[in-house]
């Protein structure tokens, strides 16, 4: 196909309303050449089966929520597999117990309404089987209720292998104390729908309502999401959406703190007998997302219910990606040779290195003239790495680099509304490329950060996180009740080495935000205001060596106002070349505040944040 040329689809009706080009292929009527009850009619053009009355069918179902209605509702699938079609529930409670339903390529499973055709199931492994390599397959107009309380039902699931043109449409999906909604494969479409899952994370499976991994097209618009315990998490997606979507979690995941819960990592103070807490030592979250391109979340609303949200550690982000937790995607080199389209590093091992290549990583030069260029690896030949398109500026020998898989590439995420949350949108130890945080609303809801990091052999791993290309415009905060801070910070982590091996992030804009603070909130995980910090870790690993360098390059903060910080703005050393223009304190009668406080981070060194400019027009 020619640059100039538009791919269409062929004219149709998308009957159940997806709002995909691929949906218009589901085949959801009989043809012209079946006519029900008479001898000798084109079976091949029968593709609508009514469960309760279909004459062509090996059983048919009561849906009087007694008989087990399983076999039937499977024998109709297994029918209307032959040509493709639709499975009909008309209304009525189809009772399928144990028996796991299995669908495959072609059928959709369609009740009358989601108000009026149910199916109940109890505890089995799973409760619905997506075959693996399925496509056009799906459920619309259903209400599903897992009646089992108290096991780690899988309500739905592909065996862990991908499918293709999946559909929920207009579902009422009660998961129980079950396992998530698992699905991997490309074309997913999850529309309408309401998810509710009980308290799980003690006889249940402990992960929250949806799990979606490896998804090529992902589009999410228009539930309800409800559940306690752990998140909803995504992972390795490619195109997706989430819109329009409710997210509520529960706070009544807790638990009444005993000998057990002593030794559980905290924040505020050691956990004492009698705390109520997080009933898991990790807790939850609204959303994770790891390793995504191409991720949009807008107009989303993501709240709270049943009381305050307990934090133990690591635990309360609204949406959270952290670059792959424990498995970062990443490896770092220094430059032996290197021309406009190769780069290598020869001084890294005898031999041919081990390098974490992925398919979608990055090079990235993190030191010298050239830092600040990102490059996608065509080919691999040992210790050298072909890149497209060519670098600019060639780097020179001794430079740095970093293999990078992105956390994110291409993400927005703008106009949503966060209540109640601990922490609101956090970008921590990843890498980040192209991201705008835009127009969001956090009320009690914490801050938004961005938090990469450095790592020498840290647990066997290495990794230096960069981010490029970073907007957080627009964004009001406020703190109202006192529960969580109100912040906009982008840090950096020194975790083992006492020198700045690179440039981290490079002229990230902080532009026209708004942060309304209270006096005394405990600064989970920063205090209020705007934070521009480094954060010397290195255990061990000996004092900090003052090189004249730094992480961050080139931040521009402006126009953001901070009412009742106490700090407006927090730098220190690591901070290069940042800006400060139109900073606003709208304070209370009486309060009285600091705008800029700048900080060294160890006391072997006198140098605070270096180039610091401020004004205003």
């Amino acid at each position: 196909m020619s640059e100039a040329s538009v791919a269409g689809h062929a004219a149709g009706v998308d009957r159940f309303a997806i709002g995909q080009p691929w949906a218009y292929d589901f085949v959801t009527a009989d043809g012209p050449g079946y006519k029900a009850g008479v001898k000798g009619t084109n079976l091949a053009d029968h593709h609508v089966f009514n469960v309760r009355t279909d004459v062509v069918l090996p059983t048919l179902a009561k849906g009087d929520g007694k008989t087990n209605d399983g076999p039937a509702i499977q024998g109709a699938i297994n029918v209307a597999a032959r040509y493709g079609g639709v499975v009909y529930l008309p209304a009525g409670t189809y009772n399928i117990g144990s028996t796991s339903i299995s669908l495959t390529s072609n059928v959709v499973l369609q009740g009358q309404s989601a108000s009026a055709t149910k199916i109940i199931y109890t505890a089995t492994k799973p409760g619905f089987i997506i075959g693996a390599g399925a496509s056009m397959t799906g459920f619309v107009d259903l209400t599903l209720q897992n009646q089992d309380k108290t096991s780690t039902t899988t309500n739905l699931g592909t065996w862990q292998q991908p499918v293709s043109k999946v559909i929920i449409q207009r579902v009422v999906w009660d998961l129980g104390t079950g396992f998530s909604i698992n699905l991997k494969g490309d074309r997913i479409a999850i529309l309408n729908s309401t998810f509710k899952q009980a308290i799980n994370s003690w006889n249940g499976s402990g992960a929250g309502a949806l799990l979606i991994t490896n998804t090529t097209n992902l589009t999410l618009k228009n539930n309800t999401i409800r559940w306690a315990s752990n998140q909803n998490a995504f992972g390795d997606l490619v195109n997706a959406i989430f819109e329009n979507n409710h997210f509520t979690r529960s706070a009544s995941d807790t638990v009444v703190a005993g000998p057990d819960q002593l030794s559980w990592p905290w924040i505020v103070r050691p956990i004492r007998l009698g705390d109520v807490l997080s009933r898991t030592a990790a807790g939850g979250r609204q959303v994770s997302l790891n390793f995504g391109t191409n991720i949009v979340f807008q107009n989303n609303i993501f709240d709270t219910s049943d009381g305050v949200i307990q934090y133990n550690a690591g635990d309360g982000e609204t949406i959270l990606n952290e670059g792959g937790g424990g498995s970062p995607r990443e490896d770092f080199g220094t430059v032996t040779t290197a021309s406009a389209a190769i780069i290598a590093d020869d001084s890294k091992c005898s031999g041919a290195c081990t390098w974490k290549v992925y398919p979608n990583s990055k090079v990235v030069i993190v030191s010298g003239a050239g830092a600040g260029q990102w490059r996608k690896i065509a080919a691999q030949n040992g210790n050298s790495f072909t890149v497209d398109p060519p670098f600019d500026v060639v780097p020179a020998a001794g430079d740095h680099f970093t293999i990078s898989a992105p956390s994110y590439e291409n993400a927005l995420i703008r106009n949503n509304t966060m209540v109640g949350n601990p922490i609101g949108i956090a970008m921590y130890h990843g890498v980040f490329l192209n991201v705008s945080v835009v127009g969001n609303q956090l009320t009690n809801n914490g801050g938004i950060y961005l938090l990469p990091s450095q790592a020498n052999q840290r647990a066997g791993r290495n990794f230096f996180n960069v981010a490029r290309n970073i907007e957080i415009n627009g964004n009001v905060l406020k703190n109202l009740n006192g529960n969580y801070p109100s912040y906009v910070s982008i840090g950096f982590v020194m975790m083992t080495q006492n020198v700045f091996w690179g440039k981290s992030v490079l002229a990230a804009e902080v532009r026209n935000n708004q942060i309304t603070a209270r006096s005394g909130t405990f600064p989970y995980t920063f205090g209020e205001g705007y934070n521009h910090l480094t954060f010397y870790q290195n255990p061990g690993g000996g004092a900090y060596v003052e090189e004249g360098n730094g992480a961050m390059w080139g931040t521009v903060w402006q126009g953001n106002s901070c009412a009742n910080c106490a700090v407006n703005y927090n730098l220190s050393t690591g901070a290069m070349d940042t800006t400060i223009w139109n900073a606003k304190a709208t304070n209370s009668p009486g309060f009285v505040s600091t705008i800029l406080k700048d900080v060294t981070i160890a006391n072997s060194t006198k140098q605070a944040s270096t180039r610091t400019l401020v004004g205003k027009d």
